[in-house]
């Protein structure tokens, strides 16, 4: 890996941070302590980026902080904490996965409204796009169904 390192500034122009965060996620254990120059200006390394693009890759999934700081610190420990690490990967990958299935399933409701108005601003009526309904040319999302049973 390269020996470049990177001021506050750059990182955060780089990962899109503010230095206030850059300091709490040092202070905090997310990642090590970070070099500093004579001068005492915190020196970021490229491996120190891409920690913080990891944390705020996981913080995007959802992943609380404290979750990511025992990633972090299992990692540290080595291989004998694999399978926690795997553990909790996998419940935040599932949790994204119904997230995913739940946005997609509104989105099909989404879609099928955005057809409704298009087609009843074209034909000037929402008559024309409910009659389509009633003749079972369409039908109507899931989401948008009242089950009864």
């Amino acid at each position: 890996m390269s020996n470049q390192t990177f001021t506050v500034s750059e990182v955060s122009d780089i990962i899109g941070l503010p230095a206030s965060t850059l300091r709490y996620y040092e202070k905090e254990g997310l990642i090590p302590p970070v070099e500093r120059s004579e001068a005492g200006r915190r020196r970021y390394s490229l491996a120190d980026l891409e920690a913080l693009r990891f944390i705020e890759c996981m913080k995007a999934t959802g992943l609380p902080l404290t979750e990511i700081k025992e990633i972090i610190d299992l990692s540290q420990q080595g291989d004998a904490t694999i399978a926690r690490r795997l553990e909790i990967m996998t419940a935040q990958r599932d949790a994204i996965r119904e997230q995913i299935a739940r946005l997609e399933y509104h989105l099909e409701a989404l879609d099928y409204k955005t057809w409704y108005y298009t087609t009843a601003l074209e034909a000037g009526t929402c008559a024309v796009p409910d009659a389509m309904l009633a003749a079972g040319d369409v039908t109507k999302p899931d989401a948008l169904r009242v089950n009864l049973g």
